[in-house]
């Protein structure tokens, strides 16, 4: 048998050979940033102020407040000069579509949210040479992937739910919501999505730019986007066949599903970290004001505000939804039936939600 000699190195993970630069408004953000690329990544940290002579790298991560408008022009005069990056992330702190807009007029070929992980960041590195995806076009099949990974955990051998997906998923959400607009995610999600995933897709979507158009930011909108990804995830426990049978659901089939929202309430209870109010949503996102939803008929003020936000948004994507046997329902024609739900939903926030509905 042969033995190490006790002054052998330790092997360590390769690193990769990307070159990436951080650029920081202050140290302490930008070491945060490149704490999250290790092992597997290094990268050079930037202040922006102290910036001098040429950059050269692979990738730009530009982690900076945006609303500072000498940091915009700083960044402004530092991206215009012989930087070669074929790839710039933009981490940005918020959620507004103007930082958006002002991460692209900077050059952005990306974008992310924070908080956001390690995974969430590493994925968006450029691989085999090419530069990663940009989130103009639209994620939904990502979303969609990381959707039905979440089910199969809670349908086979009881893993149970990866909260840290379901967190990176919703981020890549109000990501793509807040990048290429509200119709455009619709859009895509039609083309290339049916039955169970449809929904939940335009309903996290919805609910993420409801809470945009309410000028929602940062936590409020994750929890809220967070509630709207998982409202559904009780149906992991129930057949495909039923979930997307085509066509009405007999009564036995009916009283299975209707399970859903008690059988996610329980998957998700017990979640370290996950907000109350979500999973209050997730058991009771078809209650109505009236009493005549369920699992618990709850109503008037014992069904939380997150919880009214997100069923107006499940009522409405079911409405808009495309499928195998019928075209979707018209965005006005569908708002018009919110409205004649009357008290069955509160009938302020459904006002509120008419940007949504038809203009964004």
């Amino acid at each position: 048998m042969t033995s190490l000699a006790l002054n052998s190195p330790l092997v360590m993970p390769v690193r990769s050979a990307l070159r990436i630069t951080i650029l920081a408004d202050r140290e302490s953000r930008g070491a945060r940033v490149s704490a999250l690329l290790e092992p597997q990544h290094g990268a050079e940290l930037v202040v922006i102020d102290e910036a001098r002579g040429p950059i050269e790298t692979d990738v730009i991560i530009v982690a900076a407040s945006l609303r500072e408008v000498a940091t915009v022009a700083a960044l402004r005069r530092l991206l215009a000069g012989p930087i070669r990056a074929a790839t710039r992330i933009f981490a940005i702190d918020g959620n507004e579509r103007s930082l958006v807009v002002q991460a692209y007029s900077l050059g952005a070929t990306d974008v992310v949210f924070t908080p956001f992980s390690g995974r969430v960041l590493r994925a968006r590195l450029p691989r085999d040479g090419k530069t990663a995806r940009s989130p103009r076009a639209p994620a939904v099949a990502d979303c969609a992937s990381a959707l039905d990974a979440m089910f199969a955990d809670l349908a086979v051998g009881g893993r149970g739910l990866d909260l840290q997906r379901a967190h990176d998923t919703t981020n890549q959400i109000v990501g793509s919501v807040a990048a290429i607009g509200l119709t455009a995610w619709i859009d895509d999600v039609r083309r290339h999505h049916q039955g169970t995933f449809q929904h939940c897709l335009l309903v996290a979507g919805l609910a993420v730019d409801f809470g945009m158009s309410l000028k929602f930011t940062g936590p409020d909108l994750l929890t809220l986007g967070l509630a709207a990804t998982l409202h559904d995830i009780g149906k992991a426990a129930i057949s495909l066949d039923i979930l997307d049978k085509p066509g009405s659901l007999d009564a036995a089939e009916r009283a299975i599903v209707e399970r859903h929202p008690t059988i996610g309430y329980e998957s998700v209870k017990c979640l370290d970290g996950l907000p109350t109010d979500v999973r209050d949503a997730v058991r009771d996102h078809h209650e109505m004001l009236d009493g005549s939803g369920y699992p618990r008929g709850l109503r008037g003020s014992e069904i939380g505000d997150l919880t009214r936000m997100v069923t107006i948004a499940d009522v409405f994507a079911a409405l808009i939804e495309r499928r195998a046997y019928a075209p979707p329902m018209p965005r006005p024609d569908a708002f018009r039936m919110l409205r004649e739900l009357g008290g069955k939903l509160e009938q302020p926030l459904v006002t509120a939600f008419e940007p949504t509905a038809l203009m964004r």
